[in-house]
């Protein structure tokens, strides 16, 4: 479907390209100045020298200052876009243009820039790419504009880093985010201590061996159940901690988002820098 779509873009713009260069070459102005770089150039249309690789040879070997801008001059000259070089530059040359490879079929291309990573070029590891950019030549229809940014899109999946780290509006807020993680790596658990002769009793019966783990454990469920009285709370910075906390600063956080916003850090740290794409190949 899409390359469908994308042939249909590109007839589009050919056909509307060729309708414009025929319209060009009749134009009675283009045709004086074609004229004029012909006989700067040296360029005699129909002369059968032209059907020799001497001929071009010596034309282009030549220090032919004409020959090196007449293209771009013209260009300028008729407001065209960069595109229509091909297709200009044969006109002038051989009277004549191919219309398949002359006329353009897009108004718009991609660049790269790139570096191989490694001791030679090309190396045994991969190629990194710094830049992906999209090239304008010309104003563009709804559809192909369009279709142009889904390409782009595609090459940034491509060719860039699979990280977490820099996807679109995951991270908001990270300063405070951040303090938050600060926060809670000071949290540790309350402890629920029995002042008891009874119990210390039952440690060192346990320590020595007298009775087992589970008859241990059995013993202090039932003294905290039965005489809640000497139970004492000790230590802990919780959740519930760092949300007053959080509060006096004017930060309204429930303890759930807090986990939850630990819970994410934790996996940017981990995926965020990462390439995932590249994990099955290491």
């Amino acid at each position: 479907m899409k390359d469908s779509r994308k042939e249909k873009i590109q007839q589009d713009v050919f056909e509307r390209n060729l309708e414009t260069f025929k319209l060009l070459i009749s134009d009675k102005r283009f045709q004086k100045s074609v004229k004029e770089w012909r006989e700067r150039i040296g360029i005699e249309i129909g002369n059968k020298k032209q059907d020799s690789e001497e001929y071009w040879e010596e034309l282009f070997l030549n220090d032919n200052k004409a020959l090196d801008t007449f293209s771009e001059n013209i260009l300028v000259e008729f407001n065209l876009p960069k595109t229509f070089e091909n297709a200009v530059a044969a006109h002038v040359l051989t009277g004549g243009i191919n219309e398949t490879i002359d006329i353009p079929y897009s108004n718009y291309n991609f660049y790269f820039k790139e570096q191989w990573l490694g001791d030679s070029y090309p190396t045994t590891k991969h190629v990194r790419y710094w830049d992906v950019g999209l090239i304008t030549y010309n104003r563009m229809s709804k559809d192909e504009f369009s279709f142009a940014i889904e390409e782009l899109r595609e090459w940034q999946n491509v060719i860039f880093p699979d990280t977490d780290s820099f996807k679109v509006s995951k991270l908001k807020n990270i300063e405070e985010k951040l303090l938050i993680e600060q926060l809670c790596i000071k949290r540790t658990r309350e402890r629920k201590v029995i002042n008891s002769y009874y119990v210390d009793l039952l440690e060192k019966q346990l320590g020595s061996g007298k009775i087992s783990q589970e008859v241990y454990d059995e013993s202090v469920r039932k003294n905290i159940k039965e005489k809640p009285d000497i139970i004492e709370i000790k230590g802990g910075y919780t959740t519930e901690n760092i949300k007053e906390e959080l509060a006096d600063m004017n930060i309204d956080k429930t303890t759930d988002a807090i986990k939850k916003i630990i819970s994410r850090l934790k996996k940017y740290r981990v995926n965020g820098f990462i390439d995932k794409s590249r994990l099955d190949k290491m």
